[in-house]
């Protein structure tokens, strides 16, 4: 049903079948009934949570309507990152589970006062599918985001998709160029880093369909990384996530990483590492022992 839905909005391709399964997360049929009674109370309260932030966002854009404001305002929805996966019990100090402890997380009070009810890697998994893992991991799952922007007045192609590639760097220089306002070198003496990003101006006025064909970014963390230019992504996950070693997708046929064509094209694969090794000297990337990383 999911994976129906999104290739009927065109957000995957048509002919997309394969799905990269966490490892850790046991099948829905292999749960015992009162830990599916608890899951499923848990997703009831996380799409109530999704209607009443729907509903509060419909306040705001009521309000600036109201206001006669709307005509004249921005707005910018996004995700910072894939759904959540982490359990409060994975953060220092909760291991043995005496935060858990404190709240009421009985089945009747799950989403009521001092109760404390998180997605789980289950729920993220399905939420995130048919993109690989969640938020964490430098997969799709983890940095792949719905964006939506509406912009002032009347927009010349207002409802379209825009499948090009865009990074949160891009929201600043956007911004500064529709107010006016140039970006600062320096700041008491100091020399400041030029923006990353690039203006979204071009697509939003319609005079362009995409601004970073030619570029490249990265990706780190917890020593899991990615480099993506254009169509091609690499990607380096630690075991058991994933091999330990550099993987190379085609994200235009293979938006959920199933498929590494390393060997197929080997020299797109060495392109995107020295690409890589760049972007971690650029932004001072180090290793867990504090040394450059160039892996």
């Amino acid at each position: 049903m999911l994976f129906r839905s999104l290739k009927a909005l065109g957000i995957v391709p048509n002919d997309l079948s394969k799905f990269v399964k966490n490892p850790a997360i046991p099948a829905w049929n292999k749960l015992p009934d009162n830990l599916k009674k608890d899951f499923a109370r848990d997703m009831e309260v996380y799409a109530a949570m999704l209607d009443y932030m729907d509903m509060s966002i419909g306040r705001v854009i009521d309000y600036l309507k109201k206001e006669n404001m709307y005509d004249n305002t921005m707005i910018i929805f996004m995700s910072d990152n894939g759904g959540n996966g982490a359990m409060a019990t994975s953060y220092p100090g909760n291991g043995d589970h005496k935060y858990l402890d404190t709240f009421n997380n009985e089945l009747e009070n799950r989403g009521l006062k001092n109760s404390y009810i998180e997605a789980g890697p289950g729920w993220t998994q399905a939420s995130t599918a048919p993109f690989r893992l969640f938020k964490l991991f430098t997969s799709e799952g983890g940095i792949r985001v719905p964006m939506i922007i509406k912009m002032p007045g009347t927009s010349k192609n207002p409802g379209q998709w825009n499948k090009s590639f865009y990074h949160v760097t891009d929201i600043m220089p956007t911004i500064l160029e529709m107010s006016g306002v140039s970006y600062p070198t320096t700041y008491k003496g100091n020399n400041i880093h030029a923006m990353i990003g690039k203006s979204m101006l071009p697509v939003l006025n319609g005079d362009a369909k995409e601004i970073h064909s030619n570029d490249g970014m990265g990706w780190e963390i917890f020593e899991m990384k990615a480099y993506i230019k254009g169509n091609w992504k690499i990607l380096r996950l630690p075991v058991p996530m994933g091999s330990g070693d550099w993987q190379l997708y085609d994200l235009s046929t293979d938006p959920g990483e199933t498929t590494d064509l390393s060997k197929e094209h080997p020299e797109i694969r060495n392109e995107l590492i020295s690409l890589w090794k760049e972007y971690a000297k650029q932004n001072e990337v180090f290793d867990h022992n504090g040394h450059f990383d160039s892996i």
